[in-house]
């Protein structure tokens, strides 16, 4: 039991050590930083931790929507798009008229 908490401690001060954190300024409004020391409260974490989560979060999504119109670019220039008769087809699946 010991032997894993060890290896455990280990693995999270590697990955510390690894991954430095820089300081950084940010200008933000009374209400957001409000809503963020609420979150913050209520999740019982850091201010720090809640911005910090919040950019991964956007980072990430953006990152993907960027990627995803980019190949979506690419199918278009292959020709890989669906014909207006596919499109209506598919919006009829859902009910909805698309003409």
């Amino acid at each position: 039991m010991l032997d894993s908490f060890v290896i455990i401690c280990i693995l999270i001060e590697y990955k510390f050590r690894r991954c430095a954190m820089k300081a950084t300024t940010v200008r933000i409004d009374d209400d957001t930083l409000g809503r963020v020391d609420q979150l913050a409260s209520e999740l019982s974490r850091s201010r720090s931790w809640v911005i910090k989560q919040a950019i991964e979060r956007f980072l990430n999504y953006e990152e993907w929507f960027v990627q995803e119109v980019k190949d979506g670019l690419k199918e278009v220039k292959r020709g890989e798009i669906a014909t207006d008769d596919e499109v209506a087809a598919r919006f009829r699946k859902w009910g909805v008229d698309a003409r």
